[in-house]
């Protein structure tokens, strides 16, 4: 089990939650890592954007497992989500590819435009 402070910045497998309340206990139960020597709190929302999980999980879905052509027409499904977003700009800027988006209501159509 990884040894921390309270308020140290963690990560570890766990469920989805809004908020969790994580014990010692819990913690041995998983994987879990220490990110306060490696990450300010200011920093850890890098994580979540572009240069985290949605941003890698794009790149490494266009560029390392669909490979468009230049030019080709791209359709990306949830276009206003994190990773689908990044799908579409990086394909246009990339591969100058012609991106067709679907995403839901109004609110998001605007984004995606």
């Amino acid at each position: 089990p990884t040894h921390s402070k309270v308020g140290s910045l963690m990560g570890a497998a766990l469920p989805f939650s809004s908020v969790q309340l994580v014990t010692s206990e819990v913690l041995s139960k998983t994987m879990s890592w220490n990110l306060t020597d490696h990450i300010s709190e200011d920093e850890i929302t890098l994580g979540i954007g572009v240069l985290g999980m949605p941003g890698s999980t794009a790149y490494g879905g266009l560029t390392g497992v669909l490979r468009p052509n230049e030019g080709e027409t791209l359709f990306v499904s949830a276009a206003a989500g994190a990773v689908g977003s990044l799908v579409g700009q990086m394909a246009k800027a990339k591969y100058n590819c012609t991106v067709v988006g679907s995403c839901g209501g109004a609110a998001k159509n605007e984004l995606v435009k």
